[in-house]
């Protein structure tokens, strides 16, 4: 709650927020931050790869479309 306190207060000076979270250290208080394991960090680094080629393949798909339409080759029905 603390480290949401400093993040968001209107007052920012490195001195008071610096003050505060070595507080929170030395009373244990810090929240833990979550790390995934590495098979759930490959899984989704795989799967933004994946989303990442999809759309680059919609891309190419669209300026391949264009360039026939620019050049009057249409598409078979």
């Amino acid at each position: 709650m603390k480290t949401r306190l400093i993040a968001e207060s209107r007052i920012k000076t490195d001195r008071v927020d610096s003050r505060v979270l070595a507080e929170l250290l030395r009373l244990d208080a810090l929240p833990i931050s979550y790390m995934p394991h590495e098979d759930i960090s490959s899984f989704k680094e795989m799967v933004q790869r994946r989303a990442y080629l999809v759309r680059e393949r919609t891309k190419l798909r669209v300026k391949i479309r264009d360039c026939l339409v620019y050049n009057g080759i249409r598409r078979a029905a």
